[in-house]
């Protein structure tokens, strides 16, 4: 799942997420990502993509909500959690 409040990032990470195989779902927030979760059987999503400021409900507040979505602390490409390296690096 793919959350992002920014209409162009949204459509640009949706295009890279699909290109590179990926089924996206797009959400335009985190309370949306939240209730999408939550409704979605178990094991639908392989992970959640969320930016940590985001109106309606950010990453930190979408964690406490729900532990299930893991935070990356990442805040550009020069900073590395090790969880997503790959997608932040």
């Amino acid at each position: 799942m793919l959350a992002e409040d920014n209409s162009l990032n949204r459509q640009v990470a949706e295009y890279v997420l699909c290109d590179a195989g990926a089924e996206v779902v797009a959400v335009v927030n985190g309370l949306e990502a939240i209730k999408t979760f939550a409704k979605a059987p178990t094991g639908t999503f392989d992970f959640v993509i969320m930016d940590v400021r985001m109106p309606e409900m950010d990453a930190l507040e979408a964690n406490a909500e729900d532990p299930g979505i893991i935070l990356c602390g990442c805040e550009d490409s020069t900073d590395h959690c090790g969880i997503c390296e790959c997608i932040c690096g």
